[in-house]
């Protein structure tokens, strides 16, 4: 008995420390979206509070999305996966009442899409990869939320987990701690590493499902087939002041372009470009100057 009962202690104490530390910390969830060809637009979402924030928000989006019926956005608004069957109107009360839940929440989140046909037409050199657009949105929402923790007073750190996707993962962590390890405002914010789970067992990570397919879907209504008026919920997320997005469209992803142009002859970036493509091993190319671009700042007003 004696050693139950400091087994419980033990497990008491070092649940108390971990929500010392979550407390001074904000905890991201991250997750993708594409368009139903996988062709057009690419997104990432991340959404992130402090533990107590999550503790109060959570129980209310559970009982509506239980495990057995995780929330998938894309399968909700469509009546397909574990949504196919259901009543359409019952999927789409569903999805609105999510939206609800976070609009009137203290829960922040931001989302990055890009035009998939414009990135490789304006970046023609860049690693033969179909992820590489993608890998573009998952930085930019990762540093969008790196935006928030600096601002909070004080700096806050960021324990970032994302759904798990092996395709992406190995290449995902290298991009994260890429970042990491770079001077400057967005990586001391990331020392935490980053994580990948199944959204069934975290469901924070569908909340940022749902602002992945957002910002997805208002880009793919811009320059898709068939273009749309902004969808209601995206109207929604965006008026509450607690969700940004940022649409990779071609004169978004032109000005950086003519930005990346411009480096080498830039007094100041440009031999820190040239020191920074030494120290990494990276050869000059207008993907490289990209990168360089945005982990330094210097494309900031373009995003």
């Amino acid at each position: 008995m004696e050693s139950l009962a400091a087994a419980i202690r033990y497990r008491a104490e070092r649940l108390r420390c971990e929500q010392r530390e979550w407390s001074v910390m904000l905890i991201l969830y991250g997750d993708d979206s594409f368009d139903e060809t996988h062709s057009r637009v690419f997104a990432a979402g991340a959404v992130v509070a402090r533990q107590e924030q999550w503790d109060i928000f959570l129980p209310d989006w559970v009982a509506r999305n239980p495990k057995e019926r995780p929330f998938h956005a894309t399968d909700c608004d469509s009546d397909q996966g574990n949504f196919k069957g259901r009543d359409h109107e019952e999927n789409k009360r569903l999805y609105a009442d999510n939206v609800r839940q976070f609009v009137n929440s203290p829960l922040m989140g931001a989302g990055v899409a890009i035009s998939i046909p414009d990135y490789w037409r304006l970046f023609p050199f860049a690693p033969a990869d179909k992820w590489w657009p993608y890998y573009m949105c998952f930085a930019g929402a990762i540093g969008a939320i790196c935006e928030i923790a600096r601002l909070s007073i004080p700096p806050e750190d960021i324990k970032v987990t994302f759904d798990n996707d092996p395709a992406k993962e190995v290449d995902s962590t290298r991009v994260f701690e890429f970042i990491a390890k770079q001077p400057g405002d967005v990586s001391c914010c990331l020392q935490h590493g980053i994580e990948f789970r199944d959204h069934r067992d975290r469901p924070g990570l569908q909340v940022a499902d749902l602002l992945a397919r957002e910002s997805m879907k208002a880009l793919d209504n811009q320059i898709g087939p068939k273009q749309r008026w902004p969808r209601q919920s995206l109207i929604e997320l965006r008026r509450s002041n607690r969700f940004a997005t940022v649409l990779y469209d071609h004169p978004k992803l032109e000005q950086y372009r003519i930005a990346a142009d411009k480096l080498h002859a830039d007094p100041v970036n440009g031999p820190a470009f040239m020191a920074w493509l030494k120290s990494n091993g990276i050869s000059d190319s207008v993907h490289a100057r990209l990168r360089f671009g945005v982990e330094h700042g210097i494309m900031k007003s373009q995003g």
